[in-house]
């Protein structure tokens, strides 16, 4: 169990933040290793990537918190604009996994076909122009957008990194600012998947889970998920996004093969 532990917290560090879908990833992973989905480890793997959020926006996260409360117009118009974006995210994320289910989005055609998708977005935009617009000044109907984008990151091996990057970019953000939002962005998104999945998380499965299991996947998902989140910043400023264009193009090809 510790063995599978690290490996999950390695995938869950190193594919949240890397435009490639943890979830397929994570699904694809216990599918090989041939171990029931927890709900509870999951919940654990997920703190670990917030947590490295945390790590690496934690001062501009502490100067938007203090400006707020200070009243100051820009840290305001930025806070809600992540609450707009956030609202409309776990209300698309809700539809789309009632809609098609949860039985289905283990489904690795499924899976298959949007590692497609997410290799198709990635291609364009590198290709794409960037804009120079921050987040205080995009235009409410596109932070709309944005949200949506990240909603639709509940399926399975679209990237929620990557969509909400590249439409951020498309919207005409700045490759810098379109970076740093989606993972603030990911905050309040990541930890109402948190309280969701803890609601699922029965406490007969808490009290089995060794302990170090899940202390160890915990530092595995955050150690990963910082230098994936350094990594992420490197390429988008270089353009070279390409790279996890092939990579989900071969494996989403390669899942329908199987």
């Amino acid at each position: 169990m510790l063995i599978k532990s690290i490996i999950l917290g390695i995938v869950q560090g190193i594919t949240e933040f890397l435009p490639v879908s943890s979830t397929a990833h994570l699904v694809i992973a216990e599918k090989i290793m041939d171990i029931r989905p927890s709900f509870f480890l999951n919940v654990i793997l997920h703190a670990g990537t917030l947590a490295a959020v945390l790590t690496i926006y934690n001062k501009q996260i502490y100067q938007l918190i203090t400006d707020f409360l200070k009243g100051r117009k820009d840290a305001k118009i930025y806070i809600y604009k992540l609450i707009l974006a956030t609202a409309i995210t776990a209300a698309a994320a809700f539809l789309m996994k009632n809609f098609i289910g949860e039985g289905s989005m283990q489904s690795l055609n499924l899976i298959g076909f949007c590692l497609i998708v997410t290799a198709t977005i990635l291609f364009f935009s590198d290709k794409f122009t960037s804009g120079s617009q921050n987040t205080a000044s995009i235009k409410y109907s596109h932070i709309a957008l944005i949200g949506l984008a990240q909603g639709i990151a509940a399926l399975p091996g679209i990237s929620r990194s990557g969509i909400t990057i590249a439409m951020c970019i498309f919207l005409q953000m700045s490759r810098k600012e379109a970076v740093q939002f989606s993972f603030i962005l990911s905050i309040p998104i990541i930890i109402i998947a948190l309280l969701y999945e803890t609601l699922f998380s029965m406490p007969s499965e808490i009290a089995s889970y060794p302990l170090s299991g899940l202390i160890i996947g915990f530092i595995f998902s955050l150690l990963l998920g910082i230098l994936s989140i350094k990594l992420m910043i490197s390429l988008v400023s270089s353009r070279k996004l390409f790279i996890f264009s092939i990579y989900c193009l071969v494996l989403g090809i390669s899942l329908f093969l199987i």
